[in-house]
């Protein structure tokens, strides 16, 4: 059954009613059976050893070499077993097909040196190879789906320091393309990431950030606050977390729960909300930086999750028992399995940008579990919306106006 796909073709009748006149089934002969044909595994120690021996070569200023990086996106929905196969075979089709040279990297990418292409045949293995891979395989008699992007680094052509090539593959994975050429867009966004995270690193440093408060209101009635912050430096600190490495975003937001910790001793009696990611919840639940001593302080503490990590049901299950409220970014919704949503009295709400006036079936569902909508730039009838202003107060105006 998995085989085949129906194909009806839809008319309008001279009533003016859609119908569908008949149905074709069609074999989808596109679909690949799985043959993963390995020829010899490369982890990312032997990758370090194949980069030393890079070093080396470009000691010969004719020595040229590409590199690209491979991710495979969309396989979430697959279990665990199947997503190893996925793995497998797109690391099997990347040796046969663009370099033996490829390793397998810890977080999944995929790495392949090519030495003796130019760019354009490069270029034109690698977006055939990607179009065989969106034709899907067939894994248990069943059809996946799923995506790979693929970036190109070359050297010495974007880069003379080698130890910049991986960074630059990692950025070229972030933009769009199914196929992406390291360009001078992507080094503008490399120079104001490495600013930007030098920046960070020295607030952590010196323990040094201000907190700041919007105003949320629930039809013109001030119901909350939005926490943001301030960092000397930066003109634009809303959105950092795309701008520096993971592990200084996590230790940047575990300064921010440091901040709005200490703050909770000064008898704010509105209710706060912090966006913050999983990875660091997972950290600060690691460090045991939450204790039930502060239970009475946490209840006044919305965290809005604001990412669909893999491990987002585990964390919401160990937050409760500090019962925080937790608002999850729409974007995030189906990653909740109903179980969560059922069992978790703390899931207060939503957060969302997306104006949701049209979509009645999402407000009837919040409407029926009592969930509030924290959102910063939309307005829609729903009778939990609260709305960021355009203030912006510090922890000092708060106090006075209690």
């Amino acid at each position: 059954e998995s085989l085949i796909n129906e194909v009806a073709y839809p008319y309008i009748s001279r009533g003016g009613v859609l119908k569908f006149y008949f149905g074709i089934i069609s074999v989808l002969k596109d679909a690949i059976e799985i043959e993963n044909e390995i020829y010899k595994r490369y982890d990312e120690e032997d990758f370090q050893k194949e980069f030393l021996n890079i070093s080396e070569k470009t000691k010969d200023l004719d020595y040229k070499c590409n590199i690209l990086l491979f991710r495979v996106n969309e396989i979430s929905k697959y279990n665990a077993n199947t997503q190893i196969r996925i793995y497998d075979y797109v690391y099997s089709k990347i040796q046969k097909e663009i370099s033996i040279k490829t390793y397998y990297l810890k977080n999944n990418d995929f790495l392949a040196i090519v030495e003796d292409l130019d760019q354009k045949q490069i270029e034109k293995n690698v977006k055939a190879l990607i179009n065989s891979f969106n034709k899907g395989i067939i894994d248990d008699d069943k059809l996946i789906y799923f995506e790979v992007k693929a970036g190109l680094v070359r050297y010495p052509v974007d880069t003379f320091n080698i130890k910049e090539l991986l960074d630059f593959a990692n950025l070229t994975l972030t933009t769009p393309e199914a196929f992406q050429q390291f360009n001078d867009k992507i080094k503008r966004i490399y120079l104001k990431q490495k600013n930007i995270t030098a920046c960070v690193n020295e607030h952590i440093k010196k323990d040094d950030i201000e907190l700041l408060y919007t105003p949320l209101e629930l039809k013109f009635v001030e119901s909350g606050y939005l926490i943001k912050y301030n960092i000397q430096g930066l003109e634009d600190s809303d959105n950092i977390e795309n701008f520096v490495e993971e592990n200084v975003y996590v230790n940047f937001q575990k300064l921010i729960l440091k901040k709005l910790f200490a703050s909770l001793s000064k008898n704010l009696f509105q209710k706060l909300y912090l966006k913050i990611s999983v990875k660091a919840l997972e950290k600060a639940l690691e460090d045991r930086i939450f204790t039930k001593d502060n239970i009475d302080k946490f209840r006044n503490i919305n965290f809005i999750i604001n990412d669909c990590d893999s491990n987002i049901n585990k964390v919401i299950k160990d937050l409760e028992r500090y019962e925080f409220g937790i608002i999850i970014n729409l974007t995030c919704f189906n990653s909740i399995n109903l179980e969560t949503f059922m069992n978790n009295k703390y899931i207060k709400g939503v957060y969302t940008n997306v104006n949701l006036k049209d979509k009645h079936q999402y407000l009837s569902i919040f409407k029926v579990l009592n969930y509030e909508i924290i959102t910063e730039k939309v307005n829609f009838e729903y009778f939990n919306l609260k709305i960021a202003t355009n203030e912006i107060k510090k922890l000092s105006d708060l106090i006075k106006t209690k």
